[in-house]
């Protein structure tokens, strides 16, 4: 198949591209597309055919393209051939990734001796409009605060927080989570930049914008997996919003004309919550297990297989922390339990691998319920269902040994 076919459904053989490139008098499937659906058509990626793209927009590579210094034709003033992007990839984002480098790895003395003026420069490429630079910016902030904490306190994270853009508010967090994990960072660093601002920080989980609480997250992932200490005031607060943020159901849909199509906002943030809830559990710094077995009933009767996929996992470590909690709750459990073991599954299609991998998960977190000391009737009453089947029977056995 060719750029060609695609375009046109006509096999490449009739249509001379080789010699000519796409004639301009082909239907192609973006007019088609315009004409009877009335559908908005776009371009984006390499372009071989050589003639100008027929859409409403476009934006690509000319041939093959250009590895560095990349040059796109893009829709605009300029007549094709020569309407070139004159800045297609902001130099600027990749001075920020090399200067990350630099900051870790060059003698700490030096930057400690630049580290305002870098710090200025920083703030100033968050409040850009480049959102890659701005999250570049951010992760830079959060290794040097690793070597000046107050200079990254005082004249970038405090700027940012009191800021009235929530994209900067977001890009506080990113350099909190950065500084958390960075290579250089200490204990002492950490709480020297950190702690006076991790309120406002960790407030940002209740912001309603979407990026904001994925970057809190993001931050409360890295602090239980590096810096434990740093949530122990807070965790209360943590926990709670954890548990909100992994039953979080935000829905939109996409009108694509013939059909509709319904997106998930709230998925990234669900499995970044559980994602977050699990690195607490296995420190042991839960406090309230019984609540996290709530929170773990209710995200096994999640729609989403990857979803399921991690409940089942935190499921098995609140075994092994809180039996009593789990075994309270061994209805509100085995029920969506049972439902993921016995799930109808198409044989031979391409997702069979895939959805037997979720079955065997769902098994695993069941013999783990059913190993609780007193034991659980309920889940031996499911395996017992289970082994009814040939091919559950086999998956039990497999997992036994």
């Amino acid at each position: 198949m060719t750029y060609q076919t695609v375009m046109d459904q006509v096999k490449a053989c009739m249509g001379g591209v080789a010699a000519f490139g796409l004639p301009r008098t082909e239907l192609t499937i973006a007019a088609l597309l315009k004409q009877q659906t009335d559908y908005h058509t776009a371009m984006i990626g390499k372009w071989h055919l050589k003639v100008e793209p027929n859409f409403d927009y476009y934006k690509v590579l000319p041939g093959q393209g250009k590895y560095y210094d990349t040059e796109f034709r893009v829709q605009g003033d300029k007549p094709w051939p020569k309407n070139l992007d004159e800045d297609p990839c902001p130099r600027e984002y990749l001075l920020l990734i090399a200067l990350r480098e630099v900051v870790a790895h060059a003698p700490s003395d030096r930057i400690k001796s630049v580290a305002l003026r870098l710090v200025q420069r920083l703030l100033t490429a968050v409040q850009g409009n480049q959102e890659a630079v701005a999250d570049s910016a951010a992760e830079c902030a959060g290794a040097l605060a690793a070597i000046a904490p107050e200079a990254v306190a005082q004249h970038f994270l405090d700027p940012l927080l009191t800021a009235s853009d929530v994209k900067h508010k977001a890009s506080a967090a990113a350099c909190a989570k950065a500084a958390t994990s960075a290579k250089l960072a200490t204990d002492a660093s950490v709480a020297a930049a950190l702690v006076d601002r991790l309120e406002p920080l960790l407030k940002l989980l209740d912001d309603d914008d979407l990026d904001c609480k994925k970057k809190s997250l993001g931050l409360v992932h890295a602090a239980a997996h590096n810096r434990l200490s740093l949530l122990e005031a807070h965790s209360g607060f943590v926990e709670t919003r954890l548990a909100t943020l992994a039953a979080l159901k935000i829905e939109h849909v996409v009108d694509l004309g013939p059909f509709k199509h319904k997106v998930d906002d709230g998925l990234p943030l669900r499995k970044a919550a559980l994602a977050a809830l699990a690195t607490l559990v296995d420190r042991k710094a839960v406090q309230d297990t019984a609540n996290c077995v709530d929170v773990v009933a209710g995200a096994l009767a999640d729609k989403n297989a990857d979803v399921q996929a991690q409940a089942h996992q935190l499921l098995v470590k609140l075994c092994a922390l809180d039996s009593a909690s789990v075994l309270a709750k061994a209805d509100a459990i085995c029920e969506p339990l049972d439902k993921a073991v016995h799930k109808k599954i198409k044989e031979g299609t391409a997702k069979d691998d895939r959805a037997w991998d979720l079955v065997r998960s769902a098994l695993r977190a069941v013999l783990a319920v059913k190993e609780l000391p007193g034991g659980c009737p309920r889940a031996d009453a499911l395996l017992e269902k289970a082994r009814a089947k040939d091919k559950l029977a086999a998956e039990l056995a497999a997992l036994a040994k």
